[in-house]
């Protein structure tokens, strides 16, 4: 099985309310003012509140379809090509949720419902990997990230919840997801 190397652990990190951005691909460090659903806002002031209610550590339980793994109650669905991943999956509740699409055309008009009260986290690498996709992200904290191939993330479209909201893509000049914001607590756009 394909993963991202440490997503357990990021996307633990992220439902506890304290992930920050896949580190930078040219120099190893996080990114700034990248703080997903932390203790600061985009200035990233020391004296800053929150802007998003903390995250609960989510319980886990059985662990099943759509899950391949269900380590450190995240549950993580890798879609390889062929055939990849398509239709919907709806990440079960009392888990975090971690979707891999590191494949060529691995989800191609796949829908992600995310969790209601926990962390999701959607990695779209491979060329058109994540094209058409639609990522409905709920009250916990949801990110997108797209990297690798440029074109990874082309017309995919987030709906952001009351949670907190990311895109990251550090790609100069590839294909962003739409991300609709809504009522998200903090969003923050490819």
């Amino acid at each position: 099985m394909m993963r991202w190397p440490g997503a357990a652990a990021a996307i633990a990190g992220f439902a506890l309310g304290c992930l920050e951005a896949p580190p930078d691909q040219g120099s190893g460090n996080p990114t700034p003012d990248a703080t997903v659903a932390g203790a600061t806002d985009a200035g990233d002031s020391s004296d800053a509140a929150p802007v998003c209610p903390e995250t609960p550590v989510p319980p886990g339980g059985t662990c099943g379809a759509p899950c391949d793994d269900c380590a450190g109650s995240v549950c993580a669905v890798a879609c390889p090509a062929p055939p990849g991943c398509g239709g919907t999956i709806t990440c079960p509740e009392g888990f975090a949720c971690q979707v891999d699409c590191s494949d060529a055309d691995s989800c191609i008009g796949l829908t992600v419902n995310c969790p209601a009260d926990y962390g999701c986290q959607l990695t779209c690498s491979g060329d058109d990997a994540c094209m058409n996709l639609v990522l409905n992200c709920s009250n916990g904290p949801c990110v997108i990230t797209c990297n690798g191939d440029p074109q990874s993330c082309r017309d995919a479209t987030v709906h952001c919840g009351d949670g907190a909201c990311l895109g990251y893509c550090p790609n100069t000049g590839a294909e962003t997801p739409t991300i609709l914001c809504g009522s998200s607590c903090e969003c923050t756009r490819c």
